[in-house]
């Protein structure tokens, strides 16, 4: 018996050594580490990209409302454009692996959604038969509504406000569930989930 558990210790125990010692490896700080600082490359990556459309996206509306500086649309074009600096910048940090913008970029996501609802509460609230008259007796526009049979340019005319309500209020869930699924791929992209596989 005790010659048995002599060999037993001679051939098993290099082996339960070796295993112990790669479960230890497979979470080793090192490996966890530059795991961590990819998912931190990759979803600052995405951010980066973010930031960049917004900015594109706010540059070229606070160019066109640049004529009316007091308006909504120069409002919100400049938040945008500021918001999308802001993304951008905290997508680059994250990217260089400082993990802390993770909140800062959810909290930006959250200012874009507020951002966007203002406007859209806001287009809601000031669409009237009289302002949507307005906007439909520009040359531009009144040119397409005079090829209109007059029955169908009336029906037209008096279905816009609703209209522009409408596509108004379908914005503001649609922002939130956006800024919502970019807050939580930025919370949860960075976190390391199951098993690692080994760094080159």
């Amino acid at each position: 018996t005790a010659l048995t558990f002599s060999c037993r210790g001679l051939f098993l125990g290099p082996m339960e050594r070796t295993n112990s010692e790669d479960q230890e490896s497979a979470g080793s700080p090192t490996r966890l580490d530059f795991h961590r600082k990819v998912r931190l490359r990759r979803v600052g990556g995405v951010a980066r990209v973010s930031g960049l459309t917004m900015v594109v996206l706010g540059g070229v509306s606070l160019a066109l409302s640049a004529l009316n500086p007091l308006s909504a649309e120069f409002a919100v074009s400049a938040a945008i454009l500021a918001l999308g600096l802001v993304e951008w910048r905290l997508g680059r940090r994250l990217a260089s692996g400082d993990g802390n913008q993770v909140v800062r970029l959810v909290v930006n996501q959250a200012g874009v959604a507020v951002v966007v609802t203002a406007y859209a509460a806001w287009q809601i609230l000031s669409t009237t038969d009289a302002s949507v008259l307005t906007l439909l007796e520009r040359p531009e526009i009144a040119a397409y509504l005079d090829l209109l049979d007059p029955m169908v340019r009336a029906e037209v005319i008096d279905r816009m406000p609703g209209l522009i309500r409408l596509v108004y209020l379908l914005i503001i869930p649609v922002v939130w569930l956006g800024c919502g699924a970019m807050s939580a791929y930025y919370f949860f992209g960075q976190r390391l989930r199951g098993r690692v596989a080994d760094p080159p």
